[in-house]
């Protein structure tokens, strides 16, 4: 099973694996998004930093081909390996505390929607709740 969720900047897909011991996630930065195309209306889409951009104005509206933010997976007891930045070798700049905090709140919310795929299979709700 494939979801993927928009929590405020970021969207971030998650599937399970493993016969449902674990999700995998990929999360992704949303930079803005595109109303018109070409000057006509259209439905809105997304826009995320494109992998391998040279610039902060090369862009993406498909997340095949967007900069990737965080890659791993969380299992069934609690254990993750995350990889941060994996499309630019593990590199980000943060413009400030609160950027470098939503990268946090995100890891957060990853932790919360893992917790409901994996349903039962959950070893500690307290370790997935920060208790």
């Amino acid at each position: 099973m494939t979801e993927e969720v928009l929590n405020g900047k970021y969207v971030i897909r998650l599937s399970t694996g493993n016969n449902g011991y674990y999700v995998e996630i990929e999360a992704f930065s949303v930079v803005g998004v595109e109303y018109s195309k070409n000057g006509v209306k259209c439905t809105p889409k997304n826009l995320y930093p494109k992998k391998g951009a040279i610039h902060g104005l090369d862009s993406a509206d498909s997340l095949d081909e967007a900069q990737r933010v965080i890659t791993g997976s969380i299992k069934w007891d609690g254990c993750s390996d995350l990889t941060f930045f994996p499309d630019e070798n593990g590199y980000n700049h943060f413009c400030g505390k609160m950027s470098a905090v939503e990268v946090g709140e995100l890891i957060s919310c990853i932790y919360d929607k893992a917790m409901v795929l994996l349903g039962d299979k959950v070893h500690d709700r307290d370790l997935y709740e920060g208790k």
